[in-house]
């Protein structure tokens, strides 16, 4: 689902298409009949996510439905699609909130992220901010949430999103979370123990100016 006007979003992969579903196939039309055609597609667990309790994250998502038929110009028409946080998203996204870290920009990009099993090849990044001052920690952090049917792979590094790739950014640590635990884990504690294990690693690159 390619974002539909191409010159709003930040990155370079405007107008590109990562999922094609096709919602009918070729049936016949007599002249002034009207037909209805459903469309119904599930959405891959990697599908980037464009707001988390209704922040928006800066990215757009859309639907190009393009209709074909003979003897005349394919009919196409292009809508925003709405992706929200899943409740694990936000169970861990509100951690990070009550730390002193708010959810700043995004941003998506044709790459995967290296020894992951992916079914849509694009790797989104959402960039936390420090609200909070006199801590000895990292003022942006980067993370990129890799959701399955079971949860999701959490990954932390100290920001880069000016690196494009991801061999090219600061070292990440990936930590595990499973939809099941929203309500039964404390993720204030996990998300303090990720900020303080991130905040070890050396500074082998520059961080984010944005």
């Amino acid at each position: 689902m390619p974002p539909p006007p191409p010159a709003r979003p930040r990155d370079g992969d405007s107008g590109d298409t990562f999922d094609y579903p096709s919602v009918s196939g070729y049936f016949s039309l007599e002249k002034g009949e009207e037909r209805r055609v459903p469309i119904r597609h599930r959405l891959k667990w990697e599908t980037p996510l464009t707001e988390v309790k209704g922040h928006k994250l800066g990215v757009y998502l859309g639907l190009h439905t393009e209709v074909e038929a003979e003897g005349i110009k394919a009919r196409t028409d292009d809508d925003l699609v709405h992706i929200a946080a899943l409740p694990l998203h936000e169970a861990i996204l509100d951690a990070f909130a009550a730390e002193g870290y708010a959810c700043g920009t995004s941003r998506i990009v044709s790459d995967t992220i290296p020894r992951t099993e992916y079914h849509v090849y694009r790797r989104q990044s959402i960039q936390l901010i420090d609200q909070l001052t006199g801590h000895e920690r990292p003022h942006k952090l980067e993370l990129n949430f890799h959701t399955n049917a079971v949860g999701c792979e959490i990954f932390l590094r100290k920001s880069a999103l000016h690196e494009r790739y991801w061999k090219s950014k600061p070292p990440a640590l990936r930590f595990v979370a499973a939809h099941h635990e929203v309500g039964r884990v404390d993720f204030g504690a996990e998300v303090r123990r990720w900020i303080g294990e991130v905040a070890l690693l050396g500074d082998s690159h520059a961080a984010d100016e944005d």
